[in-house]
């Protein structure tokens, strides 16, 4: 970063530095889909749903982690400051999550599913249990790709 850059940052607000921020990586891979990660700490929630408002088709999902524990978090961690924040946001776009393999694994599986994305490696072992792994790559292994050439997974056997 340059030292503009670092003088911006200091003297812009969170929310629009990171709205900032998050405009440009949209002007580069405009075509890319993403999936945005925050925590309740500071702005995320309000930056990402004004990034969704602005640019539907880009986000596909929104994960904020419940910071606990930590003093002053009971005023930002209230649900009523989430349903502000993701106002216009649809419910099925934005989760909150205190573990995510608990509260996120289902989800991510969904958008993986709904993006065509396979989700095997890091993110799927960090997420998944080893057993449910085992039977992604058993699909993943009978998968055909159609005339169109999108990949088509059997029906789950479970």
């Amino acid at each position: 970063m340059t030292l503009g850059g670092v003088l911006k940052s200091l003297t812009q607000g969170t929310q629009a530095y990171k709205t900032d921020r998050m405009n440009k990586i949209q002007d580069w891979l405009p075509n890319r889909k993403f999936i945005c990660v925050g925590d309740s700490t500071q702005s995320d929630p309000e930056a990402y749903a004004e990034m969704f408002d602005k640019h539907k088709n880009w986000i596909k999902a929104i994960y904020i982690r419940v910071v606990e524990n930590e003093p002053h978090m009971t005023e930002k961690n209230k649900p009523e400051r989430f349903e502000k924040a993701f106002k216009g946001v649809p419910r099925s776009v934005w989760r909150l999550f205190t573990d995510p393999r608990k509260d996120l694994a289902e989800h991510v599986k969904y958008v993986a599913d709904e993006a065509n994305i396979d989700i095997t490696g890091a993110l799927q072992d960090y997420l998944c249990p080893p057993e449910q792994n085992i039977k992604a790559d058993q699909r993943m292994a009978s998968a055909n790709v159609d005339s169109g050439g999108k990949v088509v997974l059997p029906e789950s056997q479970e």
